[in-house]
């Protein structure tokens, strides 16, 4: 799938406050101080996951997952 296609797609299936975040990111992208001709649509998602995930992920997130897979377990054995 096209990188556009992706992002329009995510787009559709946000939802709450991720939804209102992504509209009005996509507003400030058309509209910078009413000047279009200056920012383009996001299309690309890479730019749409690195902003989505600067909003909503912790910066500590890789360190989190890292350290719950040491302690990853199946009873009482390490995995």
């Amino acid at each position: 799938m096209d990188d556009d296609l992706y992002v329009e797609y995510v787009e559709m299936r946000l939802d709450g406050q991720a939804k209102i975040f992504w509209e009005n990111e996509s507003y400030a992208a058309h509209y910078k101080d009413y000047r279009p001709h200056e920012r383009q649509p996001i299309t690309s998602w890479v730019d749409m996951t690195s902003r989505l995930r600067n909003k909503y992920v912790p910066r500590q997130y890789d360190s989190m997952l890292f350290l719950s897979w040491l302690d990853l377990r199946h009873g009482k054995m390490p995995v």
